[in-house]
């Protein structure tokens, strides 16, 4: 098992990168809807260290690689609004909702 630091060195981020992805994962996990990746770890209470697996760290990896044949949004959302419009075409109704499942 690696630590935090460890860990953080084996997927070139930084150890408060890393810690960062931990946080969003605890959020997603007591319910809380959140944007980005998540990372499986194991953590003893509240308090105790954070420890990764290399599977995990490489299943991890495997699944936000972006690269040729790595699926994309089509480009019509991924296109940010033109300036001066106060919302994107992402946000409110039914496309957010169907982009978010």
């Amino acid at each position: 098992m690696l630590n935090l630091k460890q860990a953080a060195a084996y997927l070139g981020y930084s150890a408060e990168g890393l810690r960062e992805i931990v946080h969003r994962t605890k959020r997603s996990r007591a319910g809380q809807h959140v944007l980005g990746t998540t990372i499986e770890f194991c953590q003893s209470g509240k308090s105790g260290s954070i420890r990764f697996r290399r599977e995990w760290l490489d299943h991890f990896v495997e699944e936000n690689r972006v690269g040729p044949g790595t699926p994309r949004l089509p480009a019509k959302q991924r296109r940010r609004p033109a300036a001066g419009r106060n919302q994107s075409p992402l946000v409110g109704g039914d496309r957010w909702d169907a982009l978010c499942q």
